[in-house]
């Protein structure tokens, strides 16, 4: 593949325990925010995303979620 890829998926934000979603991109040990939601989103819709990624080579994607737990 050339030039830039498109990563496109679906996410929930939906609750008072939601605080980030997050895609990072992980080149040579180093990883690089090119996505990030923040917060309820008020609604259990599904919604669509969709990040460009313009990097030649290999690389990983990471999809990061971060919630609190209330006990």
């Amino acid at each position: 593949m050339t030039g830039a890829q498109r990563l496109t998926f679906y996410y929930s934000m939906y609750g008072s325990t939601v605080e980030s979603l997050i895609v990072y991109v992980k080149i040579n040990g180093s990883e690089e925010r090119i996505w990030s939601r923040y917060g309820n989103h008020l609604s259990s819709n599904w919604i669509k995303g969709c990040v460009a990624i313009g990097y030649i080579g290999t690389y990983q994607v990471i999809i990061s979620e971060m919630v609190t737990w209330i006990k």
